[in-house]
C-alpha cells in the first residue's frame, strides 16, 4: 500500500497515457492530502479530460519536444488558471531555457542543465527485504500466522532479532 511510504519524500507522476476519470481524480486528491507530491507528466495540452486533475496536482510537466513552440505560450497561459508549478522538460539549449523563464516556468529539466549519470546502489540483502516485509505486516496489523510464515523464510533474521531482544 502506497500509504505506508513517507509521503513527504515521494513524488508520484500521472502519465499522459492514463484515462482520467472521477475515481482517478479522487484518489489523487486523497494522496495529495496525505502529503504526496503529484505531477502530470508530458501534459497532453490538447486533451481536456486532464483538466480536473489540475486542481489536485502540484506540478505540470510540459515536454518542449512534444509541444510546438508556437503553442507553448498559450499552454502556459491556460495552465495559469490553476495553482500548479510548471516544469519545462527536455530543455536542451540556452535559448529554450531563457524562453521558458520568460514564460514563467518555475522548474526545469533537460540536457542543457546536466547530462544523466549512472549511479550504483546497494542491493538489499535477503534479511533486509524480509525485515521490510515484516515491518509492513506489523504496520498493517496482519495476523500472527502471516508473520510466522515470513519469519520461517529467514532464520538468520530471527536469530538477529532474538539477540536484539535479549540485549
Amino acid at each position: 500500500e502506497i500509504e505506508l511510504l513517507p509521503a513527504h519524500k515521494i513524488g508520484l507522476e500521472i502519465l499522459e497515457s492514463v484515462r482520467v476519470d472521477a475515481e482517478l481524480v479522487a484518489r489523487c486528491a486523497a494522496l495529495g492530502k496525505l502529503g504526496f507530491t503529484l505531477s502530470i507528466d508530458d501534459f497532453p495540452h490538447k486533451d481536456p479530460s486532464f483538466e480536473p486533475l489540475l486542481a489536485v496536482v502540484d506540478h505540470v510537466k510540459i515536454d518542449l519536444i512534444q509541444t510546438p513552440p508556437d503553442e507553448l505560450a498559450g499552454v502556459v497561459r491556460h495552465l495559469r488558471q490553476w495553482p500548479v508549478e510548471l516544469v519545462a522538460e527536455k530543455v536542451s539549449t540556452e535559448e529554450e531555457a531563457r524562453r521558458c523563464v520568460d514564460l514563467g516556468f518555475e522548474l526545469f529539466q533537460g540536457y542543457f542543465f546536466a547530462k544523466p549519470k549512472i549511479l550504483s546502489g546497494k542491493r538489499l540483502s535477503h534479511s533486509e527485504v524480509t525485515l521490510l516485509k515484516l515491518l509492513s505486516l506489523v504496520v498493517s496489523d496482519a495476523n500472527i500466522e502471516d508473520i510466522v510464515t515470513l519469519l520461517k523464510q529467514d532464520p538468520a533474521l530471527v536469530t538477529a532479532l532474538l539477540r536484539m531482544a535479549n540485549s
